[in-house]
């Protein structure tokens, strides 16, 4: 009996730690970047008035990481334009060329929690850029899909914040904020095959 109470007691204070450690560091999981083929999000920029649809469509080869996601981006009827995802247990990375694996954009560093920053280098147009990313709070916003619980995650080019994002377990980016105004993305939809 006292064996059995010793385990029942274990138990509540690990499921204790685990409730606890899931509300603060609450982005343990790759939810914060959902990545099912087929998954659509549909954006209204309201800077340029016009929907952006991003949707997983497959995957392909990157000669440096491996198999990457294709994520096709269409910005009202233009062409869709494509990047490549690599989502781990760790991390969200975006690469804008199958060949190349320094022009990327290091999207997130699992887990989230307040304070957490994050640095890489990016190369464009053959220059190094130094990247950092911090994850400046927890809030609940709202855009015309409704009310999301989101961390905040600004990034910066050589130390001056270029834009934040808002992502929420389960969805993925709610909010996408150009700071120099190029576009200013809110979540309209978002569809994730079962």
């Amino acid at each position: 009996m006292k064996r059995l109470m010793y385990l029942l007691t274990a138990f509540a204070i690990l499921s204790v730690l685990f409730i606890t450690c899931e509300k603060e560091g609450g982005g343990g999981t790759t939810g914060y970047y959902p990545h099912k083929d087929q998954s659509t999000w549909v954006y209204y920029d309201n800077i340029n008035e016009v929907d952006w649809t991003w949707k997983f469509n497959g995957t392909n080869t990157h000669d440096t990481v491996g198999e990457v996601q294709v994520l096709e981006i269409t910005i009202g009827v233009q062409e869709a334009s494509e990047i490549y995802v690599k989502v781990t247990d760790n991390d969200v990375t975006f690469y804008y060329d199958l060949s190349d694996d320094k022009y990327k954009w290091v999207l997130l560093k699992f887990p989230l929690s307040v304070g957490k920053e994050w640095n890489w280098t990016m190369t464009s147009e053959g220059q190094d850029l130094n990247m950092s990313a911090k994850v400046e709070k927890e809030e609940n916003i709202n855009v015309s899909a409704g009310e999301f619980s989101c961390f905040k995650v600004t990034y910066s080019q050589e130390g001056t914040p270029v834009e934040s994002m808002w992502f929420s377990n389960g969805t993925g980016i709610v909010k996408d904020k150009h700071l120099y105004d190029f576009y200013d993305l809110e979540l309209k939809s978002f569809n994730e095959p079962s």
